[in-house]
């Protein structure tokens, strides 16, 4: 069951009481070692990688999987802060708050954007929608790169999942070449995912 972009777009935000899908543009996120970077949709999914150079630390698949995701968590809050922004919600003489923080856990939603999560969620509203979304198949769904160096694995319903990495591969692979290879192998796993349900 393929979904159209504009329809996948329009259900998120039909269910977006707080703001987390209002921006319409592109936005791009790096790293905390600013070599990779990761761009996503309105939508949140991966629709570029990037690197023109590659730090050491990211030459190990774990390194690697960590950077993927960081970027990524980076361009969502951009994005969202973005969205904030345009709304009102944020000042937009105030100054940009969204940047790569330092390798450790992510700061929560809550900690770089203190009015989310304080939108009251009528459960029982919810669940009484004639036409709300239905339940999505359970995943994984995996993605592959053209050349099988990278795999990615998203579960049913998140835009970013787990990459994983051939190592010999990794730490001999032009930067080009395995930013190219992760976008392959999450466009491949989005291409599943939509194809079945």
């Amino acid at each position: 069951m393929a979904v159209t972009y504009d329809a996948r777009l329009a259900e998120l935000r039909r269910f977006d009481s707080v703001g987390h899908y209002a921006h319409d543009g592109l936005v791009t996120g790096r790293d905390e070692t600013g070599t990779l970077l990761v761009t996503v949709d309105p939508t949140r999914r991966v629709v570029g990688v990037s690197s023109g150079r590659l730090d050491d630390s990211l030459r190990r698949p774990a390194g690697l999987a960590h950077a993927v995701r960081r970027a990524h968590t980076d361009a969502v809050m951009d994005a969202v802060e973005l969205g904030l922004r345009a709304a009102g919600r944020i000042d937009p003489t105030a100054p940009r708050r969204n940047h790569a923080a330092p390798a450790g856990s992510a700061p929560s939603v809550a900690e770089l954007h203190p009015d989310f999560g304080h939108a009251p969620v009528d459960m029982e509203l919810f669940r009484s929608l004639p036409d709300r979304p239905g339940p999505r198949t359970t995943g994984p769904h995996v993605g592959h790169s053209d050349n099988d160096c990278v795999t990615v694995t998203l579960d049913a319903a998140g835009p970013c999942g787990e990459v994983e990495t051939d190592p010999g591969w990794l730490a001999n692979a032009g930067p080009a070449a395995v930013a190219a290879a992760v976008h392959q192998a999450f466009t491949a796993a989005y291409q599943e995912r939509d194809h079945h349900g």
